[in-house]
């Protein structure tokens, strides 16, 4: 609860004693995440080699793409750098393997899609029994109904994997804007949690799933219609 300009007294670590330390409050910051924000202070770092008398470390926060090129360039000027994962590598491990484990679920769960796609083909093949069979009677082959069938059950498909990825990356977008909403209200269950973090959309991973999604659909389909059509058979009418 302190505000600009007052002044306040910090209990700070110096040379393994502490002291009473007093400070002005120039600014206040706010990264989202409460508890972290009311356990930290920030000053010059001036002041800190003043007050502590003791080497400092700096932690760098760069883009994840960056950071292999940052700790090469800071290693070749001759700083002592370590990597996040290098300081903690069974927290990064773990991270790593759960990223995977939930893209390897999402696999999964696109070659069930194919599979849902095969049962609604027969579903509507059994319920569309009487129309096959009349376009039999009218000279219709079954590779003619089979390729009717699979583009329009493929292009339903195709616009719900479009409508549903995009959907998807709307509400992810729009996840910040919800978060944000949360943070105002300050609610104390939630001040435990990051509540303001950007959004990476990974546009390779969902290309990815959206074939697979499609690719098993196509299988799965085709084969169901040619199984499931080749037992429609046409009646025989005999003229005495």
């Amino acid at each position: 609860d302190v505000t600009v300009g007052m002044h306040l007294g910090l209990m700070i670590n110096s040379d393994q004693r502490l002291r009473p330390t007093l400070v002005f409050i120039r600014s206040i910051y706010e990264s989202g995440y409460n508890e972290l924000d009311q356990s930290l202070a920030f000053t010059s770092n001036e002041e800190l080699l003043r007050l502590a008398h003791l080497p400092l470390s700096y932690e760098l926060l760069v883009p994840i793409q960056e950071i292999q090129s940052a700790y090469e360039a800071l290693k070749a000027q001759g700083h002592d750098v370590t990597t996040w994962a290098q300081e903690a590598p069974a927290i990064a491990q773990n991270l790593q393997t759960s990223k995977e484990a939930t893209f390897l679920v999402l696999v999964f769960i696109a070659l069930l899609l194919g599979y849902m796609i095969s049962e609604l083909a027969r579903q509507i093949v059994a319920d569309d029994q009487r129309q096959i069979v009349l376009l039999r009677l009218l000279g219709s082959s079954k590779r003619i109904i089979t390729i009717s069938y699979f583009l329009t059950l493929m292009t339903a498909t195709l616009f719900a994997t479009i409508l549903g990825v995009g959907g998807g990356v709307a509400l992810s977008y729009g996840l910040t804007y919800f978060l944000q909403f949360l943070h105002i209200r300050s609610s104390s269950p939630l001040s435990f949690y990051l509540l303001r973090f950007s959004i990476t959309i990974p546009a390779l991973r969902l290309i990815l799933l959206s074939l697979i999604v499609l690719t098993s659909s196509a299988f799965s389909l085709l084969s169901t219609l040619l199984i499931t059509l080749r037992d429609q058979n046409v009646p025989t009418l005999t003229f005495d």
